[in-house]
């Protein structure tokens, strides 16, 4: 065979033109060009083969590597498009007739040997030979009556073939993919003739013998470390340049590359196709570990081209629909970017802009900024690794754009990139029309992004981002124009891991908003700005040494020392509140957060509620006994002090089982807090405990009744009543029970019944019931609180007779 390699040959030539077969070695894998996880992959190859089928005119699918040997070709690269070529030449033959079909068995069966055969496993051999020989009814497949029996299982009813094959993953893929052929090519009899045609066939390849090199399956594993092998992002790259050519081809613009002391002049598709391969690849190298094979960078790149596409189509789309289409699709393929219009005139360029933008050396990507919420590497790696989040992309975007204004000097774009993080990072973005939103807005900001904070001087209208925080940029432009020296601390408070650019209450507890006009946001008297800002550091290091106790909080000390100066819990609702319990300084659940009691609305600064709960942080802050330089002991020394014992607070500062036992840090409380229930989520409907019940069980000693069973119960919704339970109380063989409750407006209850059977007066000894009557306890007929009962508003008085109670039977 080694003669005829090298040359163009379709698949049908190479078989009749040789005497050798073709034989899938055992260094290659399974063919997985049909694996049910691959069916966006295998459709869009078959679409690519359809459409030169549609177009009429040759297409070269590129090399295929192997070596002779033994009247055998060896392919070391292109086993998938072998197999996917020889079941379509199967397929086509099979339904344009039964001469076709005798005409492709007699090919593939010349001079007694198959001509088509798998090493790796003889089930895909045997699975192949059934599939030519005795072949598949594809037309009995169609109207088959019982419709519930899908293409896999009908072929597995053939007669031909084994059961054993199922646990071939080759045999399954081929199968997967034969039903995909059907799909797109039932009804295309004529593109036989096409496939099939010695003098103008549609599919060729270029076959290459590498028996001259005398390198055999050693090469094959150097070429897949050096990622010579056609990968799927090469067929994307092929097809990606040829779109960009179709694109290009009227009205096409010369592009200047300078490479190597060489000037040339070339055309958008010579462009890019030069730079992809060349001075782009450069930078992706670097970051080729990332993702899948770690000796190419493939998925790397073709990653960020996906997302540098995807930018360009949020910038010029507000359909919410198809955003949504967009967003949700994996976008893994050619076909998927080309049908969503992903890929057109203006996304080109911008894609060619951005690439070449990117500056790089032998490290990887340059970094310009030292921004705690933006690392322009960090960011680039996440792209890389399809792993970006909504909000960092919009950062990234944003640091694009300004890259992409040649005019715009580098040392600029610290400044930028610290307003835009700053409104990124207090802003909600979880859904593509914010997206879009947020696009718009840095589209309209970056036009003066060199010169942002004058800009932001000017009080300019900005959209999309929250306007308290703009209000705060706003601001704090304003001390900067006064005194640039001032940067440098401004930067390090807002960004400590709490604040993330936000620091209002800062600017609020030092002074700072004292002295503004809110209508100009403009220092009304510059001045006294030194005096106000040495406030505005010393608040600042208390506040951020208050706050990164946050992430090694322990016992829930932050909260219950918070509690000691008030009630700063957060409302939800009409009786439910939150103790804004976190464990971590980053704490971002913005609806109930230390950061939400902190964040200001500047047009009502004193009127809200919000601003009563920040004054307890600020009286914290001027606290003289608080040692900020031991956050943890003077928390400690807050509860411990803490002495107003008739105050609902007093066990919720004392103990952090009563915190911890709201697991999402919620109560449901009525009657200013004078009935509470401890809530397992945010809503009555999960589990939840009465407070009074949970003190009575972290409080009351039952060690000493270890002969009973002792639980507390939770319960859901609004009706049901938690309790504690004590069981196993036995007289007179009989089994009793003891609970305590609290109904309604600390109405404490002991109730004592029986536990099994019949629960009616007349089922108690005499004995008992005269018990029971002396220890204070009445017969209670109604239905939840039936049997002997005892009940008050004095829940000392109650906790004291369930004692009583369980020591008279101890």
């Amino acid at each position: 065979m080694s003669e005829n390699l090298g040359k163009k040959y379709s698949f049908c030539q190479l078989l009749k033109n040789s005497d050798s077969a073709i034989v899938i070695p055992l260094i290659q894998r399974d063919y997985v060009q049909g694996k049910k996880n691959k069916k966006e992959v295998r459709q869009d190859f078959l679409k690519t083969l359809f459409d030169y089928f549609e177009k009429g005119q040759n297409q070269d699918l590129d090399f295929v590597y192997g070596y002779s040997k033994d009247n055998e070709y060896i392919p070391l690269d292109g086993q998938q498009r072998l197999t996917t070529l020889f079941l379509l030449h199967t397929y086509l033959a099979g339904i344009n007739g039964n001469e076709s079909k005798s005409e492709w068995v007699e090919l593939v069966n010349r001079d007694n040997q198959f001509k088509f055969r798998y090493e790796v496993r003889r089930s895909s051999t045997e699975f192949c030979k059934g599939l030519v020989n005795q072949g598949i009814n594809f037309v009995e497949f169609e109207e088959r009556e019982d419709k519930d029996i899908g293409f896999e299982k009908y072929v597995q009813n053939l007669h031909w073939y084994k059961l054993s094959w199922n646990l071939d993953p080759t045999v399954c893929s081929m199968i997967n993919m034969l039903f995909e052929i059907h799909i797109m090519f039932k009804d295309k009899q004529h593109f036989y003739e096409l496939l099939f045609s010695d003098e103008n066939p549609v599919l060729t390849f270029q076959f290459l013998d590498l028996e001259n090199l005398k390198q055999g399956d050693e090469l094959y594993i150097k070429m897949n470390a050096r990622g010579k092998m056609l990968t799927s992002f090469e067929n994307f790259k092929a097809r990606f340049e040829e779109k960009i050519g179709l694109i290009f081809k009227d009205k096409d613009e010369s592009r200047t590359l300078s490479y190597d002391d060489v000037v040339l002049e070339l055309n958008t598709k010579e462009y890019f196709s030069f730079k992809i391969d060349s001075v782009w690849s450069n930078l992706f190298w670097n970051y080729r570990h990332l993702v899948g094979d770690p000796n190419n960078y493939d998925d790397e790149i073709f990653n960020f081209i996906k997302e540098i596409l995807l930018y360009h189509f949020f910038k010029n789309n507000s359909d919410s629909v198809i955003l949504d289409e967009v967003f949700k699709s994996k976008l893994e393929t050619f076909n998927q970017l080309n049908d969503f219009e992903l890929i057109n005139k203006r996304s080109i360029n911008y894609l060619i802009e951005v690439l070449d933008a990117l500056q790089y050396d032998n490290n990887g990507i340059k970094t310009f900024c030292s921004n705690r919420y933006f690392d322009e590497e960090k960011l680039f790696k996440l792209i890389l690794e399809r792993k970006i989040q909504n909000p960092d992309r919009v950062k990234f975007y944003a640091y694009l754009q300004y890259l992409l204004n040649k005019d715009f000097e580098k040392s600029g774009l610290q400044d930028w990139m610290r307003i835009v993080v700053n409104l990124v990072e207090n802003k909600i973005i979880n859904s593509q029309d914010m997206i879009v939103a947020a696009f718009k807005s840095i589209d309209n900001l970056v036009l003066h992004a060199d010169v942002i904070i004058e800009y932001l001087i000017k009080n300019p209208s900005i959209s999309f981002f929250e306007a308290n925080q703009v209000t705060e940029e706003k601001i704090k432009a304003q001390i900067l124009k006064e005194n640039p020296d001032y940067f440098h601390d401004l930067y390090r408070i807002e960004q400590s891991t709490f604040h993330a650019g936000q620091i209002g209450y800062l600017l609020e507890v030092s002074g700072v908003l004292d002295n503004c006009d809110f209508l100009t946001n403009s220092l009304v008297d510059p001045s006294i700005l030194e005096n106000i800002f040495q406030d505005l550091k010393l608040y600042s290091q208390k506040a951020i040494a208050l706050f990164n106790f946050l992430d090694i909080n322990e016992d829930f000390l932050f909260e219950r020392g918070m509690l000691t100066y008030g009630n700063y819990l957060i409302k939800k609702g009409d009786n439910q509140y939150n103790f804004s319990s976190s464990k971590k300084a980053a704490n971002y659940e913005r609806d109930y957060s230390w950061k939400r009691i902190l964040s200001l609305d500047f047009k009502n600064l004193a009127g809200s509620s919000w601003s009563k709960k920040r004054k307890l942080f600020y009286q914290l802050f001027d606290d003289s006994e608080f040692d900020f330089s031991n956050v943890k002991k003077s928390l400690k020394n807050r509860i411990h002090n803490y002495n107003q014992v008739d105050n609902w607070k007093y066990d919720f500062i004392k103990d952090s089982r009563y915190i911890e036992a709201c697991r999402q840090g919620f109560i449901y409380t009525k009657n200013k807090f004078k009935d509470i229930q401890l809530l397992n989520a945010s809503q009555m409907n999960h589990l939840r405990v009465d407070y009074h019940v949970f003190k009575f069980w972290n409080e009351t000693d039952l060690g000493n009744f270890e002969k009973f069973s002792h639980c507390l119960q939770y319960v859901k919704g609004n009706y049901e009543i938690p309790c504690v339970s004590t069981n196993g109380i036995m007289l007179k063989k009989k089994n009793y029970a003891v609970q305590f409750y609290n109904m309604e407006d600390n109405d404490f209850y002991v109730r004592l019944y029986k536990f099994k059977g019949y629960n009616r007066i007349e089922d108690y000894d005499d004995e008992l019931k005269g018990l029971l009557i002396d220890l204070g306890l009445l017969w209670n007929d109604s239905e939840y609180n039936k049997g002997f009962s005892f009940n008050s508003s004095n829940y000392k008085n109650v906790t004291l007779k369930y004692l009583q109670i369980l020591t008279s039977f101890n």
